[in-house]
């Protein structure tokens, strides 16, 4: 770990936010899904989402194999799933909705300047040089149009049909939110 990184853990140990093996985000009091307001977007209704509702919950990650041979014994590949019922009631009755969710563009890929599909994250930290997130921490964002342009650095907000559960990749948890996007809302700024 680097020396940085360990200044950035110990301070968030001294506060209570670090256990030594992530971010414990999730907080008694913090907002649930049942807490979550509406607005209208272009005529049609959307509930305003963030990450204090999408993240304010913990996500036990599986315990991955430590090499391939671990992987090929059967009680081992049982380690790697996750613990069913993670996600709590009130978010999971999310899936399917319309929402707007507030967060930071990271893009995946560019074309003609545009991006089509791209990570949504709780914070500027959340990228390759910083904390990765929790899975409760980022939204995959693909957009059901010809995408849209970049916006770094600043948070955004979109609009879209969300997605709610373990998305796997090559036997691998990969995500639990996705979202259809709509479009990039107007900043505020």
């Amino acid at each position: 770990m680097s020396r940085f990184r360990q200044i950035i853990c110990s301070a968030l140990a001294t506060i209570g936010l670090w256990s030594g093996t992530g971010i414990a985000l999730a907080s008694p009091g913090l907002p649930s899904a049942s807490t979550v307001v509406s607005t209208d977007i272009d005529g049609r209704p959307a509930l305003v989402l963030g990450f204090e509702v999408l993240g304010g919950f913990s996500y036990e990650l599986p315990t991955l194999p430590a090499t391939p041979a671990d992987a090929a014994s059967t009680s081992n590949a049982a380690a790697a799933v996750p613990k069913k019922n993670q996600i709590p009631t009130d978010i999971k009755a999310l899936d399917g909705r319309r929402v707007t969710v507030t967060g930071y563009m990271i893009p995946i890929g560019l074309e003609d300047g545009r991006t089509r599909q791209f990570v949504l994250v709780r914070n500027l930290m959340s990228c390759c040089y910083g904390v990765p997130p929790n899975l409760n921490e980022f939204v995959l964002v693909t957009m059901t149009n010809e995408g849209v342009r970049p916006v770094m650095d600043v948070p955004v907000s979109l609009v879209g049909k969300l997605k709610v559960g373990e998305t796997y990749e090559d036997n691998f948890l990969v995500g639990i939110y996705q979202l259809d996007g709509e479009k990039l809302l107007p900043s505020k700024t």
